[in-house]
């Protein structure tokens, strides 16, 4: 039987809910870390099954584990960000380890990522890679391969500065962070959000630096259950609005000039976001002939991209999905304005 000692340096932070089919699983992995030294915290957020009789099981077996109801009010649904804040109140640690109650760690996942904090005393968040899966061992639905593929390469905390404004560049099961760091900013928020790309781009916002191990530290499993896909916290909109509060409170200013690179549809939402906040863009580049020289919306000079070249502006903003596009954007960037950096004059945006 594991005892946890009175300097533990990570809580492990599991929210849980309906989970007594995958609970054991994550539970054998967290247990099963080659850095044993640590503490779990199982939140229960009201399962109806027994996923709460799994987690005691566990926990009379190894004292490292604990068991938290998150509260909740007569006739109050699940929240998630309610109970990961319950159960950040009792983490005792100095750094706290994120995961699922639907996903493994591998076992050296908290030895990589606890020596990267020690290595590095200005990190603020080490996230790990990602392995999805579907069920029964099955590829992942499209949409999560592709994501595994694109923030698998998101590993400096330069990429984090670039990506911020893409999508959630940390995968939050897999992320080990400062315990105070995220007090700081005021911990989780419950909202029509996705909860932890807020964290991180608030976090983004104070100054912190991210960085991710260059391994598979967590193992995901993509099945239709997840919250990612059936809540509508997670839909693009949502990610959308909070990416415009990292641009509201880091770019805006009186008399800022933006440029907005996009097709049409993509592009629509964020240039009818910039009017209502009053920084319609100067310029908007465009790629289709047809178009160049016209007017979108009746007042905003449509631009070829070789026309950034003599085009007054403070930042760029990219709405563009189309796969390939934003590489050849970057190359195209290279030639036109070598002056510009990605992450510091311009971004690609959620789409």
């Amino acid at each position: 039987m594991s005892k946890t000692s009175s300097n533990t340096r990570v809580s492990f932070l599991i929210p849980v809910l309906d989970e007594e089919q995958r609970l054991a699983a994550c539970l054998d992995s967290v247990l099963s870390q080659s850095w044993e030294d640590f503490e779990v915290l199982v939140v229960d957020d009201g399962s109806r099954d027994a996923s709460r009789e799994v987690a005691e099981s566990f926990a009379r077996q190894d004292r490292r584990l604990r068991l938290l109801d998150s509260p909740r009010e007569p006739g109050q649904e699940p929240d998630l960000p309610r109970a990961l804040n319950h159960g950040f109140a009792f983490c005792r640690s100095e750094f706290v380890a994120r995961l699922d109650a639907d996903d493994r760690a591998v076992s050296d996942r908290l030895l990589w990522q606890l020596t990267r904090l020690e290595q590095d005393r200005d990190l603020v968040v080490v996230d790990g890679q990602v392995r999805f899966t579907g069920p029964d061992g099955r590829d992942p639905g499209e949409g999560m391969r592709l994501y595994g593929q694109w923030v698998n390469t998101i590993l400096e905390p330069g990429d984090f500065d670039r990506a911020i404004l893409q999508e959630s560049p940390v995968v939050h099961p897999a992320a080990t962070f400062r315990r105070q760091a995220v007090l700081d900013v005021g911990g989780y928020r419950s909202g029509a959000f996705p909860e932890d790309y807020d964290l991180w781009v608030r976090l983004h916002l104070a100054g912190a630096r991210f960085a991710k191990i260059a391994r598979v530290c967590v193992e995901m499993l993509d099945h239709e259950d997840r919250l990612t896909r059936r809540h509508p916290s997670y839909r693009r909109e949502a990610f959308r609005a909070v990416a415009q509060l990292w641009i509201e409170q880091r770019l805006f200013r009186p008399g800022v000039r933006f440029v907005l690179w996009g097709g049409p549809n993509r592009a629509r939402p964020w240039l009818r976001w910039l009017r209502r906040q009053g920084h319609p863009p100067v310029a908007f580049v465009d790629i289709d002939p047809g178009r160049i020289g016209r007017h979108k919306g009746g007042d905003i000079p449509i631009i070829a991209p070789e026309d950034l070249a003599n085009t007054s502006a403070d930042y760029l903003l990219v709405a563009i999905q189309q796969r390939g596009a934003l590489e050849q954007i970057r190359q195209a960037l290279r030639g036109i304005r070598p002056d510009w950096v990605e992450g510091r004059d311009w971004w690609a945006l959620v789409c």
